[in-house]
């Protein structure tokens, strides 16, 4: 047997099931547990609706990489950071003197 540890506990077992499809498409197996009657009545308050997700112990560091935004991943903000650095402007951002709203109109 292999040693089983909770990446993250979701309300509902709908979106258990999303989560439980991206690790598993991308090679980590993974348990679901929760109790048996919150499905069957379909109540999630008190704790009845909570799922929790487990991988194995060897693929948690994967799993919660693939579970994490990608903005706070290390790399992404790498490629912020260098994106800055190169334009000296974030992306979105026009460079030059804003124009008024009331420049070129007449009166």
């Amino acid at each position: 047997m292999t040693e089983l540890v909770i990446v993250q506990r979701t309300q509902g077992l709908l979106k258990a099931q999303v989560i439980k499809a991206r690790l598993e498409s991308h090679g980590v197996p993974v348990a679901l547990d929760y109790e048996s009657a919150g499905p069957a009545i379909g109540i999630t308050l008190d704790g009845l609706g909570e799922v929790r997700i487990l991988v194995p112990a060897r693929l948690e560091r994967r799993a919660r990489r693939l579970l994490s935004p990608p903005h706070r991943s290390p790399s992404a903000r790498r490629r912020w950071r260098r994106a800055v650095r190169a334009s000296r402007w974030p992306p979105g951002r026009t460079r030059g003197r804003k124009r008024s709203t009331t420049e070129g109109r007449s009166r």
